[in-house]
């Protein structure tokens, strides 16, 4: 089946139970998937998914429903379904109709025909290679990890004629290295792109190799320490996500849960610090010219030389907030391709880019008089509405007068999000794409590192 096989005839069957608005989105989609165990390629999964999403008005009480689909009958009783819980929901007083088209039936190809053509063995052997960069008999081997490749047709059709379609490409890979012997470091990769080729496996694999050897010479850190800190794009990004994403949300300024809520046109950040959301940026995994609602997507900056201009919305919040839609609907993630029609709704960025500085992650370290340099955190965790974080440090070298001095384990970094932004002694120009954001290395001042008695 495809995708226009069954939104058409979900959406009348949605008006037949008496909708007088009606949302599909549709998705189809086809995922390989490789996985190590012990250094070896040790089973490769191929998934085709195909599923829909209707949300509905009825008697001004909306209504909304999820299903995969076989046949026509499947989008079909899903509609029904989405009008059964309309009528089991009070009056919706917010919400006042789906978005209406900019210009009809858009499609937009954000693909590789290089994934779109992959095949298992082809997953398998650019695994193969990554594991072979890593691997030293006896020293340094890859226990577990993943590699994920999919092509993703997405399509969102409301009755105000909007009707846009959207062709994409997803690869992500995590993988873990570990040294062997009586004293065990581990070390993690991610990768993320909508491009195959974009993925190096000798540098992957030699990196990996290098961060199981660091952590595993690491000693544990007693003590305490208020210094800059550099914090690597792959923890930065899941730090800033919970933090900066949230407080960009209309919905949680709406809520009163932003601390940004009342600083709009106010410095929230270091004069370094710049973000904007490129939905155009070809490095980004969710670029597109249309969100998940099919509202049109432009460039936004949302924080400029540390002022912060503006929120993101969907349609919800939109009218919630007498706002404008900006293109900020997303069904999606991006680590992952199935599953997507049976995700909700949620404000987020689709490609937020971190303006990357000059300095090189060398040159940052010998500008610190003390601090420390991170090669990962055992979870980068951040408190969304308070900004304050306790993470522990699994591997990280520190500086003293400009030069790398030791290579410390066992501590924990403290501080706040929110305040940290207002203190960026650097950015690095090492930018690189990990989840939505697309950023470098940051140099944070006088934050705390407590270590074991």
């Amino acid at each position: 089946m495809e995708l226009d096989d069954f939104i058409g005839p979900a959406i009348q069957a949605a008006k037949r139970e008496g909708a007088q608005e009606v949302e599909a989105y549709a998705v189809r989609a086809h995922s390989w998937s490789v996985y190590v165990d012990d250094s070896q390629v040790k089973s490769v999964e191929e998934k085709n998914d195909l599923g829909i999403a209707i949300r509905l008005l009825r008697d001004d009480r909306f209504g909304q429903s999820s299903s995969v689909v076989s046949t026509i009958a499947d989008a079909e009783a899903c509609a029904r379904n989405a009008a059964r819980v309309a009528s089991l929901l009070p009056v919706e007083r917010i919400f006042k109709g789906f978005p209406r088209p900019d210009k009809p039936g858009v499609w937009a190809r954000c693909s590789d025909e290089n994934v779109r053509g992959a095949e298992n063995r082809d997953l398998a052997q650019l695994m193969a290679a990554v594991i072979g960069a890593t691997v030293e008999p006896g020293k340094v081997k890859v226990p577990n990890g993943v590699l994920r490749a999919g092509h993703i047709q997405a399509r969102t059709a409301n009755t105000h004629g909007l009707d846009v379609c959207r062709d994409s490409t997803l690869v992500f890979m995590r993988l873990t290295a570990m040294t062997e012997g009586a004293k065990p470091g581990e070390g993690a990769e991610t990768f993320f792109s909508s491009r195959i080729n974009d993925l190096d496996p000798t540098a992957v694999g030699r990196r990996l190799n290098q961060k199981a050897k660091s952590s595993a010479k690491a000693e544990a850190y007693h003590g305490k320490m208020l210094g800059s800190v550099i914090i690597p794009p792959q923890d930065l990004a899941e730090m800033l996500r919970g933090s900066v994403s949230f407080a960009l949300s209309m919905e949680n300024v709406s809520r009163k849960r932003s601390p940004w809520a009342d600083k709009a046109g106010q410095p929230v950040a270091h004069k370094s610090m710049s973000f904007t959301d490129d939905p155009t940026d070809e490095r980004g995994v969710l670029s597109s010219p249309f969100d998940d609602e099919g509202v049109p997507t432009k460039k936004k900056e949302l924080v400029k030389d540390g002022v912060l201009g503006g929120f993101i919305n969907d349609a919800y919040n939109a009218y919630k907030s007498d706002g404008q839609m900006t293109g900020n609907g997303l069904r999606r993630n991006p680590f992952d391709v199935v599953g997507q029609w049976q995700m909700p709704v949620s404000i987020a960025p689709l490609n937020m880019v971190l303006k990357r500085g000059t300095n090189s992650v060398d040159e940052i370290v010998s500008s610190v008089d003390e601090g420390i340099l991170v090669d990962s955190f055992s979870d980068p965790t951040v408190h969304p509405i308070t900004g304050a974080f306790g993470l522990e440090v699994r591997c990280g070298h520190l500086i003293h007068n400009g030069s790398i001095t030791k290579t410390v384990k066992h501590c924990l970094l403290t501080g706040n999000m929110f305040e940290a932004l207002r203190k960026v002694r650097a950015v690095g120009c090492d930018a690189t794409t990990s989840l939505n954001y697309i950023l470098p290395s940051v140099c944070f001042d006088d934050l705390e590192l407590i270590g074991s008695e």
